[in-house]
């Protein structure tokens, strides 16, 4: 009888890429975003049954989806200009940008985000820097292949 043997592989971060949609309905990468880290959270209520012996019991109520990035400012790139774009503004309609997050294992993360330019230039001795937040409004969809 064959054996089968299973591995295990860690996956480079460099192979997921993080993309804004601009004006023609394209998506782009943003170029310059040199970090990126996403985060996926939850909000859970704790409650405590009387049958429970003490205990405490634990329900999800809500969640969110947010991604920070760490960009250099990079002229005339379609996904860059999209987010400084965004970088004057305080509504929701000149803020909101479609986004996705596409994983080097063929998933796609995809919503609609809130742009929050926080920081912006930088050292004198650098390259222009822009901190960026993207906060997911609502629920984010997965798109389990891209049929590529």
């Amino acid at each position: 009888m064959a054996e089968t043997v299973t591995k295990t592989v860690a996956l480079p971060n460099w192979k997921n890429k993080f993309l804004i949609e601009i004006e023609d309905g394209s998506f782009v990468p943003i170029a310059g975003m040199t970090g990126i880290k996403m985060t996926m959270s939850k909000n859970i209520e704790s409650y405590f049954d009387l049958n429970n012996n003490g205990w405490a019991s634990k329900g999800v109520v809500s969640g969110e989806f947010n991604v920070s990035a760490s960009i250099k400012r990079i002229l005339g790139d379609p996904g860059n200009e999209e987010v400084f774009s965004t970088l004057l503004y305080l509504d929701p309609e000149h803020m909101a940008k479609n986004c996705r997050v596409e994983f080097s294992t063929g998933k796609i993360l995809q919503g609609t985000f809130l742009i929050s330019v926080n920081d912006f230039l930088g050292d004198t001795a650098a390259l222009e820097t822009m901190e960026v937040e993207f906060h997911c409004n609502g629920e984010p969809t997965l798109i389990e292949e891209t049929g590529e």
